[in-house]
């Protein structure tokens, strides 16, 4: 009887370990499509996004931010982002680092939405990775919202900021922006359908605490300018 019972016991907990590694690591979170357009009134740019791993059933939805932030700030806002009181998905929205960075004044959210279906770039990209799922997302933010956007940031300096008679105004410091990806399971997914939302899912490797499946830069820096008799800004690129 004794033997019996110790038999169960293990075949119960292989069954329960077995359960448990059903799901693959998080072993690519990544960009492998960037596009920017600079257009005459508005920054357009398609992003899409590779996720390889991860809880079989949170593979469907994906929702991604866009924050504004000045370059010069890049470093501070990414050290707030490793501390694990503003990446835990237990913790209030309101203590996120969306919230935290807005709150400061370092990042502001310009827009958030879910991915799109797949597009013609998408089925391209499956011939050249294998595994994992893809998600597009496309965005366009009119310049003289993020310009208004640029003067409401914590470090902004109006000493940078110089007119002349040909150029019209010109805003000296760099602006940027990141992009944030959460988990679905995170109280910053708020787009996500609730069914996914009430299913657990975790970032890279199995990290099951934080709310973060990506938060990076672009690598693109904006100059903008305020030309004269003109209401609206405009951008270059570098």
């Amino acid at each position: 009887m004794r033997l019996l019972f110790s038999l169960i016991l293990l075949f119960c907990t292989f069954v329960n370990s077995a359960f448990a590694q059903r799901d693959a690591p998080v072993f690519n979170s990544y960009l492998p499509r960037t596009v920017v357009y600079n257009q005459r009134t508005s920054l357009d740019f398609e992003v899409t996004w590779h996720k390889a791993g991860g809880p079989v059933k949170q593979m469907d939805h994906a929702q991604m931010y866009v924050m504004v932030y000045l370059e010069k700030d890049e470093q501070e806002i990414l050290d707030l982002a490793n501390k694990k009181e503003h990446t835990n998905k237990k913790n209030d929205i309101k203590n996120m680092i969306p919230a935290v960075l807005a709150e400061k004044k370092l990042a502001l959210v310009v827009e958030t939405k879910l991915a799109n279906p797949e597009s013609d770039a998408t089925q391209n990209l499956k011939k050249k990775i294998v595994g994992g799922a893809l998600f597009d997302f496309e965005f366009s933010i009119d310049y003289s919202q993020l310009l208004k956007l640029h003067k409401g940031l914590a470090n902004f300096d109006p000493k940078t900021v110089t007119t002349t008679p040909k150029l019209g105004t010109t805003y000296s410091d760099k602006v940027k922006l990141m992009l944030l990806v959460p988990t679905n399971d995170s109280p910053l997914a708020t787009l996500i359908p609730e069914e996914q939302r009430k299913t657990y899912d975790f970032a890279h490797l199995m990290n099951s605490e934080t709310s973060i499946q990506y938060l990076k830069p672009l690598p693109q820096r904006f100059g903008l300018r305020l030309p004269e008799d003109a209401e609206a800004a405009i951008a270059y690129i570098d």
